[in-house]
């Protein structure tokens, strides 16, 4: 190497140390500011934040978009929190600062036709870099930060037209009437009404903007947070001065029920399903839903509602079935039988294993996990070829100790025993959180030879260069389970480093390929994506397919006897493929819900589907009750040929 190379060298080690000090320095700064937005400390926060935004504009320009609007973001809920409303307007103002040629020349053009009613409605996912949107001839994908939605009334039609950084997309029109007729009637009340606050944005939500244009040129922006804005009243405005509700989620979930929110309801489902279907007049299969069984129902003790640090009235939840032999079952599920690990040193969550020899009908425990001083959850059951099986679950003390340990019984579930551990990341107390550095949710499949094979969401690779907050991990092993091979990545993108890939669900299909459904949270606001492969071990690259029918956050897969596949969700939503997941149909839901899941996603959730006979399936669902906490609820239903 000559001087001049050593000497370009060591500027260039000097430049990217100078990058890699800041981009560090910047890092700190925001997550301690994040941190202290999450522990009410907004003055403290802002401090952080005020120091990351001068660090960026003084040293580098080369920080991924990305990390610039978490700051945003975050700096404009610590600042409106904190009562400087002026500051957070400008952390918000830089934070939707995005703006579309093609999409403004398009509202030019429809007010020049004389179009009165329009307005646009933006998603900005928390965090997001981009997501890659391949265009035109050349091999670089463009990245697209924002979508942009035009919405406007013509003649007694709506349509919806999508607007990116790369392109616009075809405009279409949205079939339901409800959604023209409601525009029409409350778009003065809707322009006119303010929003009571910003609500500190949760870990997986978005921020949203609507925007009104009207005919004589105003422009009236409305800016909220989908979970924790324009939502039904909770609490009175008395009962908002305990103190005990100050900074809970269910604070934010207080504000008044306007005309804006009833109309956010009504745009979801175009908006959501725009790029696939949003024609509603479409036949759905049936599903007739009859008999409901209740598998658990723990007592309630007072008046408590379940939290992390109390446990009590925590009830049971994340429910997962296994079919051993003709109309025997087993159940496992997890439940709260004390205060908590918090509380009580040998506390924790328990794993509850109950047995059904009557096809599902009734339901008797027959033996309890635990893990002393730890959270279990996440059951997942999976019989064996030679008889046995293998129980697979998270054992966790948050931000310190996450296992995914695996337990086996040879005596149909009356005793167990531990005999390894897939995975696990161990710290000390709180050195493994902000954000967490987990793994969860294991999904165990006996493969053709006979080895097992298993998939779980892994946030460990968030101390790599890339800094992936989560992805799908597979682990197989060659010796029934005593031990665990390499981990090899199967759901993640370094170009779209900000999602969160997670909750796997996998089977075989009737066809011999393997499918595998998960949510995407963060970037993606926890939609459900899916991916094939021929043998279980090869699977394609990147994030996979989007799963239309309004799936959102833990999805279960079921792949029938006939080759149908049938997908749900938190949403409580059944999607049924007839032709292994080239296309999808919605059929009828098995819950009804009190209020919008965008309200309350906890009424049915950690659902899980099985097959009880040719055309007969039941879904189990943990079912908000009256009380606090859930119970464990199955629910048998018909699929038509």
């Amino acid at each position: 190497m000559t001087n001049k190379h050593i000497v370009l060298s060591l500027l260039f080690l000097t430049f990217f140390s100078l990058i890699s000090n800041a981009q560090s320095s910047y890092n700190q700064h925001l997550s301690k500011g994040r941190f202290g937005l999450q522990n009410q400390e907004y003055q403290a926060a802002l401090e952080h934040f005020k120091a990351a935004r001068e660090i960026m504009e003084k040293e580098t320009a080369d920080i991924p978009s990305g990390y610039w609007r978490q700051l945003w973001i975050s700096g404009g809920d610590a600042a409106w929190l904190g009562g400087d409303k002026k500051l957070a307007q400008e952390y918000y103002n830089k934070y939707t600062a995005t703006d579309l040629t093609r999409l403004n020349d398009k509202i030019a053009l429809l007010k020049s036709k004389g179009i009165k009613y329009l307005f646009t409605y933006y998603s900005y996912n928390q965090g997001s870099t981009g997501r890659p949107i391949f265009v035109g001839p050349g091999p670089y994908p463009c990245a697209s930060v924002i979508s942009k939605y035009l919405i406007w009334l013509d003649q007694d039609k709506t349509y919806i037209q999508l607007f990116d950084e790369c392109k616009s997309y075809e405009a279409k029109i949205v079939k339901d009437p409800e959604l023209a007729n409601f525009y029409k009637e409350y778009v003065d009340t809707m322009v006119n009404e303010k929003i009571s606050h910003f609500g500190y944005q949760g870990f997986h939500m978005q921020e949203y903007e609507m925007a009104f244009y009207t005919p004589d040129d105003g422009i009236w922006k409305k800016h909220f947070n989908v979970a924790y804005d324009l939502t039904p009243p909770k609490y009175t405005a008395e009962q908002l001065k305990n103190k005990a509700l100050k900074g809970s989620p269910e604070m934010y979930q207080a504000n008044i029920s306007t005309q804006l929110s009833k109309f956010f309801a009504l745009i979801q489902s175009p908006l959501h399903d725009y790029n696939r279907s949003i024609d509603t007049t479409r036949n759905r299969p049936a599903v007739v839903w009859g008999k409901t069984i209740v598998i658990d129902n723990e007592p309630i003790t007072g008046n408590n509602s379940p939290t992390h640090t109390d446990r009590t009235n925590y009830g049971s939840e994340y429910c997962r079935l296994l079919k051993l032999k003709e109309k025997t079952w087993l159940a496992a599920y997890t439940v709260a039988r004390n205060k908590g690990y918090l509380a009580d040193p040998a506390g924790g969550l328990e794993l509850e294993i109950a047995r059904s020899t009557d096809n599902g009908q009734t339901w008797k425990p027959i033996s309890l996990i635990s893990d002393r001083g730890r959270d279990l959850d996440n059951a997942e059951i999976t019989l064996l070829k030679d008889g046995s099986i293998v129980l697979a679950c998270r054992s966790v003390r948050w931000q310190e100790s996450y296992r995914l340990p695996v337990y086996k019984s040879k005596n149909n579930g009356v005793s167990w025993t531990k005999i390894s551990t897939i995975d696990a990341n161990e710290g000390k107390p709180g050195e493994l959180g902000s954000p967490d550095k987990g793994v969860y949710e294991p999904h165990i499949l006996q493969m053709d030879n006979g080895d097992l094979s298993v998939m779980y969401a892994n946030e460990k690779h968030m101390t790599d260069p890339e800094r992936l907050p989560q992805v799908i991990s597979q682990k197989t092993s060659t010796d029934m389970g005593k031990s665990w091979g390499e981990e090899k990545m199967i759901v993640y993108d370094k170009m779209y480093n900000l999602s969160r890939p997670g909750m796997p669900v996998w089977s075989k299909m009737k066809n011999g390929e393997f499918i595998l459904v998960y949510e995407i949270c963060g970037t993606e606001g926890c939609a459900v994506y899916y991916k094939t492969s021929p043998d279980g071990f090869q699977w394609p690259a990147g994030l996979g397919k989007y799963l239309p029918g309004f799936q959102n956050g833990g999805p279960f897969l079921l792949s029938m006897s006939d080759g149908r596949l049938v997908v749900t969700s938190n949403t409580g939503y059944i999607s049924i493929s007839p032709d292994y997941g080239k296309n999808w149909n919605n059929a009828a839901v098995p819950w009804k819900q009190k209020v919008l899941y965008s309200v309350d996603w906890t009424q049915n959730i950690w659902s899980s589907l099985y097959q009880f006979g040719p055309k007969e399936i039941a879904i189990v669902s943990s079912v908000k009750r009256d009380g606090g906490g859930h119970n464990i609820q199955l629910r048998f239903g018909t699929v038509s040929p």
